[in-house]
């Protein structure tokens, strides 16, 4: 099962339709956030991180999510030094419109659903470990939809960290006997993000 296709099992019609109406909410509460203080997710961004699909908010949180879900635990490597962010970033450019706008949405509600479990900040405010509470909290949410989108973005980024060369060591794993070829998508994404890196 590939990257696209482990979201779009996570994320059932069902839960997309729910997320259209959470959507709703979290946008009403991103504007409430918005208007307390603005934010630059830019800012939030590792200077070799570079959104191509994700807007530069998606991409934030994404970064923020791939540092709960896939941390630096003894021999495993931090996950979002890894570039974790960035292979989410490439899995979104080769996704259907109607699958990248479940995602988004999906990144959207964890990013503004904090204050359902009584904490009034985004997520990607949070300290590390106030983070890794929250998303904790989401986990038991009395909300299907919550536990669901969180339940699916954590399948893709430890699907793509585990897939990393650097994480084979601490599994034991001695990788692929067939080299794998890259898809004509990755080839698209890679030359594209090699040229906004030259731009900027």
């Amino acid at each position: 099962m590939n990257g696209s296709d482990r979201i779009a099992a996570g994320l059932s019609r069902r839960t997309a339709l729910k997320l259209g109406a959470a959507g709703v909410l979290a946008a009403g509460t991103a504007a409430w956030f918005a208007r307390l203080r603005p934010v630059a997710y830019e800012r939030r961004l590792r200077a070799d991180e570079t959104p191509v699909a994700l807007s530069a908010r998606h991409f934030a949180i994404a970064g923020a999510l791939v540092e709960v879900f896939c941390p630096r635990n003894g021999a495993f490597p931090d996950g979002r030094m890894l570039g974790i962010a960035q292979r989410i970033d490439e899995e979104v450019w080769s996704m259907p419109a109607q699958l990248r706008r479940d995602f988004t949405q999906a990144l959207d509600l964890l990013e503004f659903a904090p204050p359902s479990v009584g904490i009034w900040s985004r997520l990607t405010s949070l300290a590390a470990a106030r983070r890794a509470d929250v998303v904790a909290a989401y986990d038991r949410h009395r909300l299907l939809v919550i536990r669901q989108a969180t339940t699916a973005l954590r399948q893709v980024a430890v699907m793509f960290y585990y897939n990393h060369p650097a994480v084979w060591s601490a599994i034991d794993y001695p990788g692929p006997f067939v080299p794998r070829s890259l898809p004509a998508s990755s080839v698209a994404y890679r030359n594209e993000l090699e040229r906004r890196r030259s731009a900027s």
